[in-house]
C-alpha cells in the first residue's frame, strides 16, 4: 500500500495487491483525503507501463465515501521482475502512487 502524502495537491492514493504473478489479475482501489462529494468523485487511473499492467480508464468513488470499489489490475507475463506505478487523477490532482511489482510465472 503506497503511503498517503499531503502536500495540498495530493488528492489521496492509490492501493495494489502485491507482488503478483505475471498473467495474474489483481486488485486496486482508490482512497480518498476526504469524502467525495454529491454526485462522487470520478477518478482517471493510469499504468507507469502498460507492457507490465494495465487499469481501467477510470473508478467512482461514491458521495460521501473515501474509497472506490475493487478494480481489475490486468498483468502481463514477464521475463524478468518488473514494476508498474498504479496511480491516477481527480479534478487537476494527483494520487500518490502505488508500485506493483510483478514476477515471472
Amino acid at each position: 500500500m503506497a503511503d498517503q502524502i499531503d502536500l495540498g495537491k495530493i488528492l489521496g492514493y492509490a492501493e495494489v495487491t502485491t507482488p503478483t504473478t505475471g498473467g495474474l489479475d489483481t486488485t486496486g482501489s482508490v482512497t480518498l483525503g476526504s469524502p467525495a462529494p454529491a454526485g462522487g468523485t470520478v477518478v482517471n487511473l493510469s499504468s507507469s507501463d502498460t507492457s507490465v499492467a494495465t487499469v481501467p480508464s477510470s473508478t467512482t468513488v461514491s458521495a460521501g465515501q473515501t474509497k472506490s470499489p475493487s478494480f481489475t489490475v490486468t498483468t502481463y507475463v514477464v521475463t524478468s521482475q518488473k514494476q508498474a506505478t498504479i496511480g491516477g487523477s481527480a479534478g487537476g490532482n494527483a494520487l500518490t502512487g502505488a508500485i506493483l511489482t510483478v514476477n515471472v510465472p
